[in-house]
């Protein structure tokens, strides 16, 4: 990306606009991103996702991601692998009582149909009183989501 650089709040979105082959070479870099090819997925991906959440999907740091994105060299192949996010320990208050009264949205089919669970999430959303759970069931750590929901009281 000549002259326009990435930072890790850069929507992933806004950087294809810029440069569309941001996608081919995300997606050369880690299998994850092949997903970005796909015109639905990628509304439904790139329009939330900042580089700093496509990193944590991946588990590789922001830095090299960033480079990659604007076709320079990451300073290591992958750079230094992070300690992986994924599956985060069960917090002490998550009891298997909770999670059987939990909401929940299940947007694996529907993103795998190319749909868009932001609708289905958010309206499961307004129904969940101060104090209980939501659990949307996805295929990748939805990060652009959680801090969506974090801005509406959501605690992750």
């Amino acid at each position: 990306m000549a002259g326009n650089r990435l930072t890790a709040d850069t929507v992933i979105a806004d950087a294809i606009k810029t440069d569309p082959d941001v996608i081919d070479r995300l997606a050369a870099f880690d299998p994850k991103f092949k997903k970005l090819k796909n015109p639905a997925l990628r509304k439904v991906m790139a329009r939330l996702a900042t580089f700093r959440d496509a990193a944590r999907i991946a588990g590789v740091p922001v830095e090299a991601l960033l480079a990659i994105a604007e076709g320079r060299q990451p300073s290591s192949d992958r750079g230094a692998a992070q300690p992986a996010e994924n599956p985060l320990p069960r917090p002490d208050w998550l009891t298997d009582e909770n999670v059987d009264a939990a909401a929940r949205v299940d947007a694996r089919a529907l993103l795998q149909g190319g749909g868009d669970p932001l609708g289905d999430v958010m309206r499961a959303a307004k129904r969940i009183e101060a104090g209980n759970l939501l659990i949307v069931d996805a295929p990748f750590d939805p990060a652009p989501l959680r801090r969506v929901l974090a801005g509406k009281g959501f605690e992750d």
